[in-house]
């Protein structure tokens, strides 16, 4: 008989950091209110009477974003209060419950990594394990926000650290009981190769933590998210389940918007059908069966296995775009970068100016 196993987004609500001399507050009232989710899950959320082993929790709902101007360094300083270390303070309370609920969890924190260099900012996935440990740690591989580091900006020092193998160091995945776990970051869910790359090294199920705003194109002619669109062709052309939880709520002392992110979290199976959605903002849980077995035995079965990597592979090594190794400080820096960028790919025709 098949083992049938629970997988959960848990659309939690935010508190977000105005003043950073209340982060430390703000973000254990976070852990708290999201972990006292996990609690209520036998309170008729959870099917086939089994408790969930693979949770996930949205983007930004620990720490939040910076509610004040992008403009100057803004960012970096208010990245200064509010980061951690992983694993820290935040990761263990996680690590705890899932060794009380004998299952997986994965939240995004905004990390400090202090041996890259004192102005090295991530956005990470983590996943604690039933043995109360971080089993992964995944860093956002694009991201468009001045002050915050990605694996690309500092490439050859993180490979060094974090390789040798820059697949493993770039796009770690996890082995676990219930499936290969791949966490990704909000946008990269518009980046096709960052999928493919975690599936390529091994993931079975895609954890996608996101904040998602209301689309500014939802008219009555054209009511879908491009991301409603995007997440089943994820699902579809890798052959993976894929759970994407959003935030459900946001205050601040800064203002936020109640209803600045739309919910509607889901999870999905690998023909990119929709076994769970959450039909809206608001706090709430989304909990689906998962069957890996099934799931193995039409991998088996796909065209997935005949993908011919070795004939892609120049373009991307030739036509390359953004630069490695460039940090971005701030909002000048960054746009002097993207001119940058885009002037070399005028200069080639890869784009064509208006």
């Amino acid at each position: 008989m098949t083992d049938i196993y629970n997988l959960v987004c848990m659309q939690a609500a935010s508190k977000w950091i105005g003043d950073v001399r209340n982060a430390r507050a703000i973000i254990k009232e976070n852990t708290v209110r999201q972990l006292q989710m996990l609690d209520m899950l036998p309170y008729g959320a959870a099917p086939l009477g089994e408790y969930p082993k693979i949770v996930v929790y949205p983007e930004f709902s620990l720490q939040g974003i910076p509610c004040m101007s992008w403009e100057g360094d803004n960012v970096f300083r208010w990245l200064q209060g509010v980061s951690e270390e992983i694993p820290g303070v935040t990761t263990d309370e996680f690590a705890r419950k899932s060794v009380e609920k004998d299952c997986y969890q994965q939240a995004v924190l905004w990390e400090r990594d202090p041996s890259l260099g004192d102005d090295v900012f991530f956005e990470s996935a983590f996943i604690t394990d039933p043995k109360g440990k971080v089993a992964l740690v995944r860093r956002r591989l694009i991201l468009g926000m001045p002050g915050v580091t990605t694996t690309c900006d500092v490439y050859d020092e993180y490979v060094k650290k974090y390789g040798p193998d820059p697949v493993d160091a770039l796009f770690p995945v996890l082995e676990t009981p219930y499936g290969v776990l791949g966490p990704i970051i909000c946008c990269e869910m518009s980046t096709p190769e960052i999928a493919r790359a975690l599936v390529l090294n091994g993931a079975e199920v895609l954890l996608h933590s996101t904040s998602e705003p209301h689309p500014h194109n939802n008219t009555l002619i054209q009511q879908k998210h491009f991301r409603d669109m995007q997440r089943p062709v994820r699902a579809s052309d890798n052959t993976v389940y894929l759970a994407s939880c959003n935030i459900g709520r946001t205050t601040s002392d800064a203002g936020v918007p109640e209803f600045r992110d739309r919910g509607c979290s889901e999870i999905l199976d690998w023909h990119g059908n929709r076994l769970a959605r959450i039909d809206g903002p608001g706090e709430a849980i989304a909990t689906a069966p998962m069957d890996i077995d099934a799931l193995r035995r039409a991998r088996m079965k796909s065209l997935f296995g005949g993908l011919r990597t070795e004939v892609f592979a120049p373009v991307f090594l030739t036509r390359t775009a953004w630069p490695l190794n460039r940090k971005v400080r701030d909002q000048r820096q960054r746009a002097e970068l993207v001119a940058e960028v885009q002037r070399s790919l005028l200069a080639r025709k890869a784009m064509r100016p208006p």
